[in-house]
């Protein structure tokens, strides 16, 4: 298939919906509070370290990464880590604000492309959709399948991959207790959960509409 200004411009739009597919449950679910105390119930951090007092280094945490304050409570290597991670937030919020902000420019190119044309404009969107939906349902699995493999081998790769500095800490060390593997196994469920619910429910009512327009 010719690779023209039209198929560049799906291509983006497909592209740029699989990243806001992907990130958008990420930023809407950060700082959600309730998730956090939930699992610090779980994983016994209210016990160990108090209930008020882990609520309060939850929100210095918070404000640190929304450039509110300074960061307290953590040790000096904890520190670094978190600035790396707070870097990483930033990076991927400038990835979702480009992705947003591609998916509306390329969203008006088709539209100008096809505006003679409105029922081939929606065969076109209809499919990008269904293909961006597809992906992400694949990706998903695919981690699924790789972390259930080896989550521990999987989460150090991981770590490897994005950031440069330290990121092994004791047991006993703070960032620990309050973040344990559990935490961000439940974490990833969350997010890759809504992300695979909202795909599997997009390409399903695409499926239902493509089959009623071929009756």
């Amino acid at each position: 298939m010719k690779f023209n200004n039209e198929n560049f411009i799906l291509f983006i739009f497909g592209f740029s919906l699989v990243i806001m597919i992907l990130l958008g449950p990420l930023f809407c679910n950060l700082y959600n509070n309730n998730f956090y105390y939930r699992q610090y119930e779980k994983n016994n951090a209210f016990n160990e370290l108090g209930e008020e007092k882990t609520k309060n280094i939850t929100g210095n945490l918070f404000g640190f990464f929304q450039d509110k304050e300074e960061l307290n409570y953590f040790n000096e290597k904890e520190q670094s880590h978190l600035i790396d991670v707070k870097n990483l937030f930033f990076k991927l919020r400038l990835v979702y604000a480009m992705s947003m902000f591609l998916f509306l420019i390329s969203s008006f190119g088709l539209y100008f492309l096809y505006r003679n044309n409105l029922k081939e404009l929606k065969a076109k969107i209809s499919k990008a959709f269904m293909y961006s939906s597809g992906f992400v349902i694949f990706f998903i699995i695919l981690l699924f399948l790789l972390s259930r493999i080896n989550f521990s081998g999987f989460w150090m790769l991981l770590h490897k991959i994005l950031f440069t500095g330290n990121y092994l800490f004791p047991e006993d060390s703070l960032l620990i207790t309050l973040f344990p593997e559990s935490f961000f196994i439940s974490f990833g469920f969350l997010i890759l959960g809504i992300s695979f619910v909202v795909s599997a429910v997009l390409m399903l009512f695409l499926v239902i509409l493509l089959l009623n327009r071929s009756k």
